[in-house]
């Protein structure tokens, strides 16, 4: 802080604040050798921001830390955020990005492929809904018919049946009902970010 301009009272005073905001005040007298990788990140993430920038840059800061830390610095983040303060976040964790991003790119080779809220984002997909269920002997046959009404993907004995524009979800129920296939053994799930990202930049290994 000091490096700053900050002495005295205010130091101290937004010292306590921080380290109160993510849960280390009990530890202010600790060695920071004796901290775990999350309580370092936290007090990392304190020591950027005592100056009150108007701009902070994280660089996937809950990369192998503890989930009680990856939310205290999620808490944080978005208090700071709605105290006014810009925040830029790089992160492979797209359920991170859908919680704390009101604006999000799709970064691929040095490429931005895509920026927009999450919602405008969900709008380059060719689906509107993925239907999951699982891959068993009484879903095999109705598994083969569906490819003719969208795309399908088996792994992990699992079917993801994304239907293509038009198909409505009540012809596939009835045709599962047809078929004999349960209507329990379905489930509706919305679009997601990673299903995004993996739409724009494909599904082959990186290195």
């Amino acid at each position: 802080g000091q490096l700053y301009g900050l002495n005295g009272h205010e130091l101290q005073t937004r010292i306590d604040d921080a380290l109160e905001s993510v849960q280390l005040a009990d530890r202010r007298h600790s060695a920071v050798k004796t901290f775990s990788g999350g309580m370092q990140r936290r007090l990392n993430l304190v020591a950027s921001l005592l100056h009150r920038p108007k701009f902070l840059l994280c660089d996937e800061p809950t990369v192998g830390i503890d989930p009680q830390s990856r939310n205290a610095i999620f808490d944080y983040l978005e208090r700071l955020n709605r105290e006014g303060l810009t925040i830029i976040y790089s992160t492979h964790y797209m359920e991170e990005a859908a919680r704390l991003c009101s604006r999000i790119g799709v970064i691929d080779h040095g490429k931005i492929l895509a920026l927009g809220s999450l919602d405008e984002l969900l709008t380059r997909l060719p689906f509107e809904d993925e239907i999951i269920f699982p891959e068993i002997p009484a879903t095999a046959k109705f598994a083969t018919q569906l490819k003719l009404y969208g795309q399908l993907d088996t792994a992990n004995g699992t079917h993801r049946f994304r239907p293509q524009a038009g198909y409505r979800l009540s012809s596939f129920f009835a045709a599962a009902e047809q078929a004999g296939v349960p209507a329990r053994l379905f489930e509706i799930q919305r679009p997601t970010l990673e299903a995004v990202f993996l739409h724009l930049t494909g599904r082959k290994l990186r290195d």
